[in-house]
């Protein structure tokens, strides 16, 4: 009992985190944090990853139809 009260708090603090930090990142903070406390540490390792680095697929080249 006590490790799944403490995997509750773990995600819970882990939402609010995320919920405060969600606007820096053009994302809404209530759907981040609700998410976040979902998923874990995987939401905030996404919120905080580094986009700059991945190339942009969704844009079209000017010579592709």
């Amino acid at each position: 009992m006590i490790i799944a009260r403490f995997a509750l708090l773990a995600h819970f603090v882990e939402g609010i985190i995320a919920a405060c930090y969600a606007p820096a990142k053009n994302h809404q903070p209530i759907q981040y944090g609700v998410y976040t406390f979902l998923v874990g540490t995987i939401g905030l390792l996404e919120l905080f990853e580094n986009h700059s680095q991945i190339p942009d697929l969704s844009k079209k080249s000017e010579s592709e139809p």
